[in-house]
């Protein structure tokens, strides 16, 4: 079974998710690292969380030699693109009291801007410390 897979030591991977709340189709990204095989399985833990949001779904990420790189490539992200929307707190009673796990590195792209920067950054990223870009 491929669910919930780690990748070998010392891997890690940055990841970029897409997330579209279910009341009103809001929608971020969150940048993160993780060392999941596949992205997407590091939000089935404590789901409860994102009950509020369609299933979050991985839209790029890069497999990086080490978790200090990582953590290089979600600093370059996270301080090029700031938290730039604040969610109200959801009123059910999974939230944690500060949102969800990661609130703090989301991302919402304004009218002006085109999701074909971000990605751009991705690949020139990737390509910086050469490692497989998914997505």
């Amino acid at each position: 079974m491929r669910k919930f897979k780690k990748l070998p030591d010392p891997l890690w991977k940055f990841y970029i998710m897409k997330f579209v709340r279910k009341k009103d189709s809001l929608t971020f990204h969150k940048f993160g690292i993780t060392q999941f095989q596949d992205a997407e399985d590091r939000f089935e833990y404590e789901p409860k969380q994102y009950a509020d949001y369609h299933k979050p779904r991985c839209v790029a990420s890069i497999t990086c030699k080490n978790k200090k790189t990582a953590e290089d490539i979600e600093e370059y992200f996270t301080t090029k693109y700031p938290k730039n929307i604040s969610l109200l707190f959801e009123d059910h009673e999974h939230m944690p009291p500060k949102g969800f796990s990661g609130i703090t590195e989301i991302y919402q792209c304004r009218p002006w801007q085109k999701w074909n920067e971000i990605y751009k950054d991705v690949q020139d990223q990737k390509a910086y410390f050469g490692y497989e870009l998914q997505s």
